[in-house]
């Protein structure tokens, strides 16, 4: 379910957003994020469920 959910919420970014964060320089480095889709779906984690950073980290790992 959590990765249908991702497919349909990643349709709904525009084309080209990976290119776009790091020329953009909103990412420098990914610090220890396999991916760009990883680092944005913990953030979202992070600020829409208004998770503490740890907790966010803990849900991000189950």
């Amino acid at each position: 379910m959590a990765e249908r959910n991702w497919k349909i919420l990643r349709s709904l970014l525009p084309a080209g957003w990976r290119q776009t964060a790091w020329q953009s320089g909103a990412v420098c480095r990914l610090r220890g994020f396999p991916s760009l889709d990883v680092l944005l779906r913990v953030l979202m984690l992070h600020v829409a469920q208004g998770y503490s950073l740890r907790e966010t980290v803990v849900r991000a790992m189950e």
